[in-house]
């Protein structure tokens, strides 16, 4: 059985980064590609997890990378209660729920020092590797 998705890890790297953190993922890491665009890599590493790996010419939301070049994502189980726990504990919402394809959604919050925290909910298996 497939262990789920829980956390992904979005990385906004140079172009000669991107080419030495792909192969680093694929050889070391042992990350199966899972999608690919110029710009942007994305692999599925053995534990579920995913890594996302944005380079020139990728196009990120424009809120992901305005604090920082390093993103981390939590999948929960209901989005929409999600962001609003996470408003009422004190987070921004900067962007979200939104859905970017058929059964995956995210979400992103900004706490008090600009660090960007995302959420996703994949309700399919194949949501789970976008």
């Amino acid at each position: 059985m497939p262990i789920p998705t829980a956390c992904k890890l979005a990385l906004n790297v140079s172009r000669p980064d991107l080419d030495c953190l792909q192969a680093f993922a694929i050889a070391v890491l042992g990350a199966e590609a899972v999608h690919q665009e110029p710009g942007l890599w994305a692999g599925k590493l053995p534990d579920g997890n995913l890594l996302e790996l944005y380079g020139p010419g990728a196009n990120p939301p424009a809120c992901l990378f305005a604090h920082g070049p390093v993103v981390v994502s939590f999948r929960v189980a209901n989005l929409g209660q999600a962001m609003e726990q996470a408003q009422a504990a004190g987070l921004l919402t900067v962007s979200g729920p939104t859905d970017i394809c058929p059964g995956l959604s995210h979400g992103y919050l900004r706490l008090a020092d600009g660090m960007i925290i995302g959420l996703y909910e994949a309700l399919t298996a194949e949501s789970q590797i976008r």
